[in-house]
C-alpha cells in the first residue's frame, strides 16, 4: 500500500533531475559553442532547437519556446532549409 505512489515519486523526481543536468550542460555548451563558431552559426541553431525539447519535455515552455525560436532565426538568416 502507497508503495506505488513512492515509487512515482522518485521516478518523476530522478527524471526532472536528468532534465536539469541536460539543461546544464547543453547551456554551457550552448555558450563555448557561440563563442567558438558566432551566435549566428546552424551549430548554435542545433543546440538551441535541443534546448527547446528539453525545456518542452520539462514543460518550461517559455524557454522552450525561447529556443525555438532562436534556432528559427538562425535558420532563416543563414538561408538552411528547415523541417
Amino acid at each position: 500500500p502507497g508503495g506505488g505512489k513512492d515509487f512515482e515519486s522518485m521516478y518523476d523526481g530522478r527524471m526532472a533531475a536528468r532534465f536539469r543536468d541536460a539543461n546544464t550542460l547543453m547551456t554551457a555548451g550552448l555558450a563555448v559553442l557561440e563563442a567558438r563558431v558566432g551566435a549566428d552559426h546552424p551549430d548554435v541553431a542545433d543546440l538551441s532547437q535541443e534546448l527547446g525539447r528539453i525545456h518542452l519535455q520539462d514543460l518550461s515552455l517559455t524557454q522552450a519556446v525561447y529556443h525555438f525560436e532562436r534556432a528559427w532565426r538562425i535558420i532563416q538568416r543563414a538561408g538552411l532549409p528547415h523541417s
